[in-house]
């Protein structure tokens, strides 16, 4: 065998005899610590999804509770007062609303029209939800019947006639939209 140097051996032997073999356990759960911190959030985030398809009125609340359509509900204010006749109109009116939870679209717009919707106390009977799937094929019979190509995609219904609809996003602002689908509508006069 030949003899080498100690310095030219790939580690230092002699260094590591007197040191004890394990690692030091406290800097370890420190770091499992925090890298849980930094991951459980994406994980709890990501795992948030609605089933594709008609979402029923029992399922309503866990739509409000994801975290993205919670804080843009949360921080979106209405800068148009929508009273009087238009509010009458609304209140007596159903909306069909197609949405994807994937969808940035969805996720920009949608809060906000459910804000506006609440702010009026219109209620959650009126409104039809459906969650469709990343190639707008599911749930197929109502794509097909109403026509999304879209999403979002609201449409406006009051005495079984469609009023108009707002897709993809507002072209003024969600409020100005819908003021304007509604103006052109009589009112209905009373004997």
């Amino acid at each position: 065998m030949i003899d080498q140097p100690e310095s030219s051996l790939p580690i230092n032997l002699k260094d590591q005899t007197d040191k004890p073999i394990f690692f030091d356990v406290k800097g370890f759960v420190s770091k499992i610590l925090i890298l849980t911190f930094f991951i459980v959030p994406f994980t709890l985030s990501s795992q948030q999804t609605i089933d594709i398809g008609l979402i029923e009125d029992n399922k309503m609340e866990a739509f409000y509770n994801l975290i993205w359509f919670s804080k843009k509900y949360n921080g979106f204010t209405p800068t148009v007062s929508l009273n009087g006749n238009l509010a009458e109109n609304l209140r007596q009116s159903e909306f069909f609303v197609f949405m994807g939870t994937w969808c940035h679209d969805t996720k920009m717009f949608l809060p906000k029209f459910f804000k506006l919707l609440d702010s009026m106390n219109i209620s959650k009977d009126q409104i039809t939800l459906y969650n469709v799937d990343k190639k707008k094929r599911r749930p197929r019979a109502p794509i097909k019947n109403y026509g999304i190509k879209y999403l979002p995609t609201i449409i406006f219904i009051k005495d079984g006639m469609e009023i108009g609809r707002i897709v993809e996003f507002p072209f003024f602002s969600m409020e100005e939209d819908i003021s304007k689908m509604y103006a052109n509508l009589k009112e209905d006069t009373k004997d």
